[in-house]
């Protein structure tokens, strides 16, 4: 049996497992090597985060006596783990400060939703949310980590009509500064539709979001604004055009352009987008009926991996779209994108198991890092461990 130890951080891939009644943290290497426990004793584990530059471990769990919690581990302070309790059921995930510094969430119930922040260094929990919003979720850092956007609704009377439409909201973490991103948009033409997905450019000058959240609102639009103009308009060349179903905005690339998945009538079609001049370029088409539950895509934009039944992958450059052979549901790709951690919770009952899998980025052998361990099926429970690194 694995003894507790902190150098389960020093390992490729991080697990939850349930063993014993509890829930217990392993650290793994990508060969199945070097399995290691490091935290126990949680009655319940939420949700876990990492920092940015790989500095720190957040868990929203219970353990022991304790009400619902964030753990922080840092992993380079001999006194490593500070905590703080949250004040309502979190109804968003963890969400940190580029710099390490804090943890955005939103939480609440059904009569209000706040947007909090986790302070490291003060180890407190307090609202940032302006009062006067009923329901603030699902908030965003910028890459910079200047401003902080989510979801906010205050529109009278919505609460007791049963539908409080969202509106995407900017606020300046230095001066507290709150403003609305669509404040142009014509309402009589845009409301009740949701706002949602950012997506910020690297530079953090500008930003992309949907307008149109839920199945109800298909066929969903893009939008892109502009923090110092303040302009917002379609992102694509047309409007016709800037037509979404499913996921959308995926990555904003290196080279500039925006990596877009739209769903139409079941067909995975990812498009390359020039967000300055509104160029559309099909970067991937895949004409089977789509129903994925994983789906990851390479730094570089160049390879993105899906489950489809089978783990699959495909060529943005190309075109080529291949299967590996190997059953798999949810995925998540390898910092240097050479890997792939996988499991088979979704599977008929004679391929499912309890395990993580690894296999190579050619699809070659696969391996089972969890060994026996009984390991939960929530995303977002297990995954690799980010290397530390400064931030530019």
């Amino acid at each position: 049996m694995p003894t507790t130890d902190p150098v389960a951080l020093s390992r490729d891939l991080l697990f939850v497992a349930k063993t014993g009644g509890n829930f217990e943290i392993y650290g793994v290497n990508e060969d199945g090597s070097g399995l290691t426990g490091w935290q126990g004793n949680f009655r319940n584990i939420q949700q876990i985060a990492w920092a940015e530059d790989g500095s720190a471990l957040a868990v929203l769990g219970e353990r022991g006596p304790d009400p619902v919690v964030i753990y922080v581990t840092l992993r380079n302070e001999s006194d490593n783990e500070i905590s703080a309790t949250v004040p309502a059921t979190v109804t968003s995930t963890l969400a940190w400060s580029p710099h390490g510094n804090e943890i955005a969430f939103s939480a609440g119930d059904n009569q209000r939703e706040r947007v909090y922040v986790f302070d490291s260094a003060e180890r407190s929990v307090k609202p940032v949310s302006p009062d006067e919003v009923q329901r603030a979720s699902w908030p965003q850092y910028s890459p910079a980590g200047k401003w902080l956007t989510f979801r906010a609704s205050n529109y009278p009377g919505c609460l007791e009509a049963g539908r409080c439409p969202t509106r995407l909201t900017l606020m300046n973490r230095q001066t507290g500064e709150v403003k609305q991103i669509s404040a142009k948009m014509n309402p009589e033409t845009h409301y009740p539709r949701n706002e949602c997905d950012v997506i910020w450019s690297p530079d953090s000058s500008s930003l992309i979001f949907r307008d149109g959240c839920d199945p109800g609102e298909m066929p969903y639009r893009l939008y892109y604004y502009d923090l110092t103009s303040g302009d917002i308009r379609p992102p694509f060349q047309s409007a016709a055009t800037n037509v979404l179903f499913g996921d959308v905005a995926l990555r904003w690339l290196p080279d500039g352009e925006v990596l877009v998945r739209s769903d139409r009538n079941g067909v995975l079609q990812l498009l390359r987008v020039n967000p300055d001049d509104g160029v559309i370029k099909v970067a991937l088409d895949w004409s089977e009926p789509f129903n994925y539950t994983g789906l990851d895509i390479s730094h570089d934009g160049q390879q993105v991996w899906w489950t489809h039944s089978q783990l699959w992958r495909g060529d943005t450059s190309s075109g080529l779209v291949a299967s590996t052979g190997w059953p798999a549901c949810e995925i998540d790709l390898s910092p240097t994108s050479d890997k792939i951690v996988f499991d088979k919770h979704c599977l008929p009952p004679e391929q499912r198991d309890n395990s993580l899998w690894v296999v190579g980025s050619d699809g070659g052998q696969s391996t089972n890092v969890s060994g026996s361990l009984d390991v939960p099926y929530l995303r977002g429970l297990w995954g690799w461990i980010p290397k530390q690194h400064p931030l530019p």
